[in-house]
């Protein structure tokens, strides 16, 4: 028993000196994981609980671009609580990229923007995909909350100068998908701000589904004719002239 209790400190001890100098190339691992796979962090200096680094966008062709460098923080004293709190700034501007809350219960997201290459979409569908799409995004969320029970939170998605490789119209327009926690997942609404092509319709996600996503495209009376080829390969054609896309796992460029 007595050697029990010398054991017991020394292993403790060991335990925190390990997790002190854990690398800061820990947190590229997390990211990656958690993105699933589609953002990581490059050059990262420091440790796990203070560091620097590139965040880069890991696009679904295997293309990798650099997104913004950022400076964090792990509040190790919230670990006495069982909680993780990273916070995770800009270089550039000094704004919060992300501040997050991991705990046993789930994930509280107090801030999250993240800005880069339309191309990401492309992991959402096969369709996105295959269309190579492009333009920019960006997605800002605040007071999201995730656990076994309930999403709770809001956010949006803005696409700017959205456009494909399969058709010489540029920019398509620019559009905004609003998020919302929904029980446990989240409903997604999508709006025009303007441009060629107005999109509107919406979709949602529950854990262990696939994304459901539908939406009505109309293009503009004197782009109709320029658009058509697109749209016939990437949605069904309807009446007075709108198309209906459908986004999903199975989905692929062919009329449905």
């Amino acid at each position: 028993m007595k050697r029990l209790l010398l054991i017991i400190p020394a292993a403790l001890a060991f335990l925190l000196t390990l997790l002190a100098l854990a690398p800061a190339t820990w947190l590229d691992t997390a990211l990656q994981r958690n993105s699933q796979g589609l953002v990581g962090l490059a050059e990262a200096k420091g440790s796990l609980w203070r560091g620097a680094g590139v965040m880069q966008a890991i696009l679904p062709s295997g293309q990798v671009e650099t997104l913004e460098a950022v400076r964090w923080t792990i509040d190790p004293w919230a670990l006495l609580t069982a909680r993780l709190h990273l916070a995770m700034l800009s270089e550039r501007d000094g704004k919060p990229v992300l501040d997050a809350v991991l705990a046993p219960g789930g994930v509280s997201i107090a801030e999250l923007r993240l800005d880069g290459p339309a191309a990401l979409l492309g992991a959402l569908s096969p369709t996105l995909r295959a269309a190579t799409v492009t333009g920019r995004i960006s997605l800002r969320a605040s007071g999201v909350r995730i656990d076994d029970q309930v999403t709770a939170g809001s956010g949006d998605l803005l696409w700017r100068d959205a456009g494909s490789s399969l058709t010489a119209v540029h920019p398509l327009g620019t559009y905004v998908v609003n998020m919302r926690g929904a029980g446990k997942g989240v409903q997604f609404t999508l709006a025009t701000l303007g441009g060629a092509l107005n999109l509107s319709g919406g979709g949602q996600w529950q854990p262990g589904v696939p994304l459901s996503f539908k939406a009505t495209a109309m293009p503009a009376p004197d782009r109709a004719k320029e658009l058509a080829p697109l749209l016939r390969i990437i949605g069904k054609e309807m009446a007075g002239g709108s198309y209906q896309i459908v986004l999903d796992n199975t989905a692929g460029l062919a009329s449905r």
